[in-house]
This record gives structure tokens, C-alpha cells and sequence, in this order.
């Protein structure tokens, strides 16, 4: 079974189309990867930038319960693991943090997500004067883990889908050449067993149906050629043979005449 042309083909196939496959399924993950920073870093400045007013002036004001309240708002997204606010001295005004998420694929989400996690953000008060000055920083680490989530789940179904098209398509490709190319050629060995060596020219091959104009075709007319050329030779020996086996009847009856 292991060494029949549809296991070959099969075998063949297969690789081609995990190869292909895993490749396309990797662009397409490093496009998506490349995309999710990108939207991670701009949609947590956009939320930065929509607090900066409350949070310059809770620095500016040197207000603890507001920076609190402005910290505690930014833990409403799950995605955040720790925020600390500071004033323009570099004294705490405001800390808060969760514990880092962990799984076994803490290491890679680390790898892939760490450098986008991580924001300063210089708190603007703009003065009477309309000058802009800097009376603070609101520090805000996002966990890495939370945020790969999404892309795991969605390179996990990529992957998925990646493994159903290669074993769909080895499948279609395998029943494809088993009705094409197989199974003619066994019913084409079938008819090649069947031929009679004593008259081998008598009972000629039929082509597969549908093969008639194909490589099977003239496989079967190039057989039924030579399986004729064979019987006009056997014919010609047959012949002969009769030949001699009269002339050397005729050469006893002379002789016992004589």
C-alpha cells in the first residue's frame, strides 16, 4: 500500500501543501501581528492623549484623590498591568497594579508584545500665558499576555484552517488520481494478465473508458501493436513448423517407396 503511486502522490502533495501552506499561514500571521502592534500603540496613546487634560491638572493641582480616580478609570481595560501618575518633582502621586497574567506562552507574548507595552506619557498644563509645561508623567504598562491573547486565538484558527485546506486538498488530490490514473492502470494490468500467451493478438486491450486519447491510450494501441507483432510471429512460427513437419512427412514416405 505504502509504495503504490497514490500513497507516492499523496506523499508528494502533502508536502507541497503544508509547505505552501505554513508559509502562507506565516505572512499572513506576521501581517496580523505587525497590524495588532500597530492598533495596540495607537489606540493606547489615543486613550492616553484623551486623559492628559484631567491628568495634567490633577498633577498640576497636586490633587492625590483625582490622579487616584484617573488611575483606577485606566484599569477598566484589562489590558493594563500596572499605571503610576508623578509629578513634576517626581513624586508619586497615584500607583496601581495587577498581577502580571501568565501561560505557557508567557515567554513568546513577551517576545512579540513587550516593546509595545510600555508608555510614558509627559502630562501638558498650558499656563495662563498660554505656554505649555510639563507638571508630570503618567507611566502605563500594559500586560503582554492579555494582549496577545487576541492574536493566539486568531493564529491558532489560521493554523487550524491551514491544517483542514492541506488535508482537504490531499484528500481531493488523492481520490483524484485514484479515479484518473489508478485504478485505469489496475484494470489496464487486469487485461494485460488476462491475454492468452498461445494467441496473445486474439483478444486485444480495451482502453479505460475516457482515455481513449491520453497517455493510457497510447499506452493500451502501443500493447495491442505489440501483442499483435507477437501473434504474427507465432503464427509465422506455427506456420513453418507445419511447413517442415509435411516436408519431412513427404521425405519418409519416399523413402519407405523406394
Amino acid at each position: 500500500m505504502f509504495r503504490g503511486l497514490v500513497y507516492q502522490q499523496a506523499r508528494t502533495v502533502a508536502v507541497i501543501a503544508v509547505v505552501v501552506g505554513f508559509v502562507s499561514a506565516a505572512i499572513e500571521m506576521a501581517g496580523d501581528l505587525r497590524s495588532e502592534r500597530q492598533n495596540l500603540v495607537t489606540t493606547t496613546k489615543q486613550i492616553l492623549s484623551m486623559i492628559n487634560g484631567s491628568a495634567a491638572d490633577a498633577a498640576f493641582q497636586m490633587n492625590p484623590e483625582l490622579s487616584k480616580d484617573l488611575v483606577d478609570g485606566l484599569f477598566h481595560s484589562n489590558v493594563v498591568r500596572s499605571a503610576t501618575m508623578l509629578d513634576n518633582f517626581g513624586n508619586e502621586m497615584a500607583h496601581k497594579e495587577r498581577p502580571a497574567s501568565e501561560n505557557s506562552l508567557t515567554w513568546l507574548a513577551d517576545q512579540l508584545f513587550a516593546d509595545s507595552t510600555e508608555f510614558d506619557l509627559p502630562l501638558v498644563h498650558k499656563t495662563p500665558r498660554g505656554i505649555d509645561e510639563i507638571v508630570g508623567e503618567l507611566d502605563v504598562t500594559l500586560d503582554p499576555v492579555t494582549v496577545a491573547s487576541s492574536f493566539f486565538d486568531r493564529a491558532g484558527m489560521s493554523l487550524a484552517a491551514t491544517v483542514a485546506r492541506v488535508v482537504s486538498i490531499c484528500l481531493l488530490i488523492v481520490a483524484a488520481f485514484t479515479l484518473m490514473i489508478t485504478r485505469p492502470l489496475l484494470r489496464l494490468t487486469a487485461g494485460i494478465g488476462k491475454v492468452d500467451p498461445e494467441n496473445p493478438g486474439h483478444a486485444p486491450l480495451v482502453s479505460p473508458k475516457g482515455h481513449d486519447d491520453d497517455e493510457l491510450g497510447l499506452l493500451v494501441g502501443t500493447m495491442n501493436s505489440l501483442l499483435a507483432a507477437f501473434q504474427t510471429g507465432l503464427d509465422a512460427r506455427d506456420t513453418a513448423q507445419g511447413e517442415l513437419t509435411e516436408l519431412a512427412q513427404r521425405t519418409r514416405e519416399g523413402q519407405d517407396t523406394l
